[in-house]
């Protein structure tokens, strides 16, 4: 799964994190896994991403999961979560948004997440801190891994290790991945608090990023995960070299959902970060349903096979080529149909907010068929992304602008 980040937003009703792995995050990745509107449905499930996705990771900033996911793509904080919201300022939005510039730029670095005290800040409830005390954890070998293109690498963890993991039973699910502190071959599991993740005394935090399922077998115990290859970071330098035999940390999964069987169309959009993602979403549609996919990649090399028994139209827009129009041109451009459209967008964080303001006021989508997920944030950590998103979320908590409801549902746009 590509890394997701802190925030896997609200989803149109509210959201999930995934992840599986791409672009501005750790780039390892979905989907936990940041999230907007749609992405802060994760976001009450999960926490925590890596900087600027980028490897398939996702982004996920709170306690919950959130972003744009049926309870999705909770994403990654290093020391605090797996799940996304797509929120980032206004002018900082894009500023670094062009769709057609590099977004592998070496961003991870380690950051601070320390809340402002001047900002009336509220504490969560008893329903929050017992989901999340339900994570379950595992460490598991990783039994193979396979060059899917370039710049993604799909890595299979499983064994006995495994049994009890409860991931594949739907789309879009996430899961964090932790992994080996430097110079340990073991990763040191975690406890997850709303205040992050915390070690043992004494013991070296490990890295933690949000990713999506790409697939679970449970007759196998084989889970697969996709990672995107950029940059050097962690999670990227993790995945160049792995090979059987290491061990990953696991936690999770989160999110996930199945999509509408009363719409007239689905549309999805993403960058490779969200790839993971749009495939398993592709493989849980009903037969000849009508499907139109948007997606951006490096070039025609990180094109994917994509299966799925719907009617599918899938547009691939390569990111180095002269004159290709970013994912907001394409979506904006596109002959918008009549009846009911089901949205699902993940990516860039100022994309995903961009186009979940477009597809709401300008195309009049449904908010309970929109799911929309922040997997990574231009020119953020991901810690960065995740600090100032638990920030907004506690200071919106104290003020009553969103209540633990809507939290635990995804119901939560911290843009808006």
């Amino acid at each position: 799964m590509t890394e997701r980040g802190v925030h896997d937003s609200t989803h149109a009703q509210n959201r999930d994190k995934g992840q599986n792995d791409a672009q501005g995050r750790d780039q390892d990745q979905d989907h936990d896994p940041d999230h907007d509107e749609d992405e802060n449905h994760d976001q009450g499930q999960n926490q925590g991403r890596d900087q600027g996705q980028n490897n398939g990771q996702r982004h996920d900033p709170g306690p919950v999961q959130n972003q744009g996911r049926d309870e999705n793509r909770d994403r990654d904080r290093n020391q605090g979560r797996d799940e996304n919201h797509d929120r980032d300022e206004n002018q900082n939005l894009d500023q670094g948004q062009n769709q057609n510039q590099n977004p592998y730029q070496d961003r991870e670095k380690d950051s601070a997440m320390t809340e402002r005290t001047s900002t009336p800040v509220a504490e969560f409830g008893e329903e929050i801190r017992r989901r999340m005390a339900e994570i379950k954890t595992y460490v598991a070998p990783v039994l193979r891994v396979d060059q899917l293109t370039p710049r993604m690498t799909r890595v299979r963890v499983g064994g006995p290790e495994l049994a009890g993991f409860a991931g594949g039973q739907q789309a879009d699910e996430h899961i964090k991945l932790i992994f080996p502190a430097p110079g340990r071959s073991v990763p040191v599991l975690p406890t997850f608090t709303l205040d992050g993740l915390r070690y043992p005394e004494g013991v070296t935090p490990s890295h933690a990023r949000s990713y999506t399922v790409r697939r679970y077998n449970p007759l196998t115990e084989e889970l697969d995960v996709d990672f995107v290859i950029h940059g050097h970071g962690r999670a990227s330098e993790w995945a160049r070299s792995v090979k059987p035999g290491d061990r990953l940390g696991i936690a999770g999964p989160k999110g996930g959902f199945l999509p509408s069987p009363d719409v007239d169309l689905h549309l999805m959009v993403g960058d490779e970060s969200a790839l993971p993602a749009i495939a398993t979403i592709l493989e849980h549609m009903r037969p000849d349903v009508p499907v139109r996919v948007i997606v951006e990649v490096a070039d025609r090399d990180e094109e994917q096979e994509l299966r799925t028994e719907a009617a599918v139209q899938i547009d691939w827009l390569h990111r180095e080529s002269a004159g290709t129009p970013s994912l907001t041109e394409a979506v904006r451009a596109m002959a918008w149909p009549s009846g009911l459209v089901s949205a699902w967008v993940a990516g860039e964080a100022g994309m995903v907010r961009d186009l979940r303001r477009h597809l709401l006021r300008e195309r009049g989508v449904e908010r309970r068929f929109l799911r929309a997920t922040g997997y990574w944030r231009q020119g953020r950590t991901t810690d960065e992304w995740a600090a100032e998103d638990m920030v907004k979320l506690r200071a919106a908590l104290a003020a009553g602008k969103v209540t633990e409801a809507q939290i635990l549902n995804g119901d939560v746009d911290l843009d808006d």
